[in-house]
């Protein structure tokens, strides 16, 4: 038997390549410049295209999901130019859903466009709005964030360009997990992750978006906890010890990290822990690593005789895992590719690649899955 796990997108590596270059404005507060990450270019996902053309008077365009606004001023073109916005998959590497084909590639504008992207509360979970940012794709597939101007009241960020590309709408720094749920005595392991050491960029300004790493401690100043428990710090990292009881009040309970990025400002990142007496849990090892446990969800039944289950938070702590099977209590072959729907798994562990395992048979023999 022979066990297949498909990589179904790019791996965020814990460490990235930095390179040192000197701010003839001011070394304090841009002491590190990312190298830029090369990646893939989306693919086209399933969605309404929007589509308008635009003339020399100027006009607007929204996506189908009103998630992005271009705004066109008069002057802009100089004869009528079909306009499109295409949802794609988002290859920044801190990107979170999807980003956006605007097109037509390799036009100048004649005037400066805007590009505003809407943000909810669920955007900034993990972050904060001021370091949020917008990243388009050069021609070199590296993705390059451009500063622009916040608007906190109406939730919209926004920047100008002459020209189009892929642009993704993503957290520039952000604490993984902003939200847990653990058993009493429990722990949490934390971490600051970023991309960069630029936010926030002044409007017009551009940064390379490097490899996604820990946080460097010098921006990382003060972990605190609101709540029972322990908690402890090490600049990027921090761990949370649930208390032998569940706590009547606050549960959840707050963790915030201080990030201080020197004249670009002081932010404050905070992930809510709930703790809980439920013992339910899964157990789960990769790559003959040692076992972790996660607080197990219900079990679901999908359909006749298809049932399934996850770790409790789901993806909200930057990883996650899914089981699905057909039957009931007992071992069960995972199914071949084409039948994804029946017994398989996938998982993405510690932030990075996402793996769905089924099998392919080799002298007869099939995997085993078991689910107790």
């Amino acid at each position: 038997m022979k066990k297949i796990c498909v990589v179904l997108c790019s791996m965020m590596l814990l460490t990235g390549l930095l390179s040192c270059s000197k701010d003839s404005k001011d070394n304090s507060i841009d002491p590190l410049r990312p190298e830029g990450k090369v990646t893939a270019i989306g693919t086209v996902l399933n969605g309404t295209v929007a589509r308008k053309t635009i003339g020399t008077a100027g006009g607007t365009l929204s996506s189908a999901d009103g998630r992005i606004t271009l705004e066109f001023p008069a002057g802009a073109v100089t004869e009528n130019v079909e306009i499109s916005i295409t949802p794609i998959t988002d290859e920044n590497p801190m990107g979170a859903e999807k980003a956006y084909r605007l097109q037509p590639h390799g036009i100048t504008f004649q005037k400066p466009v805007n590009i505003r992207f809407n943000y909810t509360d669920a955007d900034v979970k993990s972050s904060a709005p001021e370091l949020l940012g917008i990243a388009y794709q050069d021609e070199n597939r590296v993705w390059q964030s451009r500063g622009g101007v916040l608007n906190k009241t109406q939730k919209t960020f926004t920047v100008t360009t002459t020209h189009f590309s892929d642009w993704s709408f993503y957290e520039t720094c952000k604490i993984v997990p902003p939200t847990a749920t653990v058993p009493v005595n429990g722990t949490v392991e934390m971490e600051v992750w970023s991309a960069a050491y630029f936010v926030p960029l002044a409007p017009g300004e551009e940064w390379p978006v490097g490899e996604v790493v820990d946080l460097t401690g010098t921006y990382v100043k003060k972990w605190k906890l609101a709540g029972a428990g322990r908690l402890t710090g090490n600049g990027a990292k921090g761990t949370y010890k649930a208390p032998s009881a569940v706590p009547t009040a606050p549960n959840p309970v707050a963790v915030s990290v201080e990030l201080d990025f020197k004249q670009r400002g002081k932010f404050l990142l905070v992930a809510h822990i709930t703790i809980t007496d439920d013992e339910s849990e899964l157990e789960i090892a990769v790559g003959g690593g040692a076992a972790t446990k996660r607080m197990a969800s219900p079990v679901v039944k999908f359909a006749e005789n298809l049932y399934g289950f996850g770790d409790a938070d789901g993806d909200d702590v930057g990883s996650y895992v899914f089981v699905m099977w057909e039957g009931g209590v007992g071992s069960h072959a995972f199914k071949e590719p084409e039948q994804v729907l029946g017994t398989h798994a996938h998982y993405e562990i510690a932030g990075g690649a996402s793996y769905t395992c089924f099998y392919a048979t080799a002298e007869g023999r099939l995997q085993k899955a078991a689910v107790v």
